[in-house]
């Protein structure tokens, strides 16, 4: 995976619209470097002006909030990957660690 992810705090996670992601590639990143099991995914919410898409991820330890902006102001376009979970999220940036994913530093 070539996407670079930004860790904005221990349950947040933020992609630049100009990245490569692919939710299908993150889910398979996350079933392969971690213990986290894919129950279940549903979109929650899309719109076309601006164009937006939320998914919610079932795992085993919780639900992952996948939020992408593809239209609209350039510094709100891109991904955002959450979780009220601490425990998922922490699962999620140890399976970024382990894969050739870049986790950049908390800002």
């Amino acid at each position: 995976m070539t996407c670079q992810y930004l860790k904005l705090s221990d349950d947040f996670i933020w992609i630049n619209i100009d990245q490569q992601f692919s939710e299908e590639k993150f889910l398979s990143v996350l079933e392969r470097h971690s213990e986290l099991k894919i129950l279940d995914k549903k979109t929650t919410y899309s719109a076309i002006g601006p164009l937006e898409l939320e998914r919610e991820i079932s795992t085993n330890l919780g639900v992952i909030n996948i939020k992408s902006v593809f239209e609209g102001y350039e510094e709100d376009c891109g991904t955002s990957i959450s979780s009220t979970s601490k425990t998922l999220m922490a699962n999620v940036f140890s399976a970024l660690d382990k894969s050739d994913t870049i986790v950049e530093g908390q800002t």
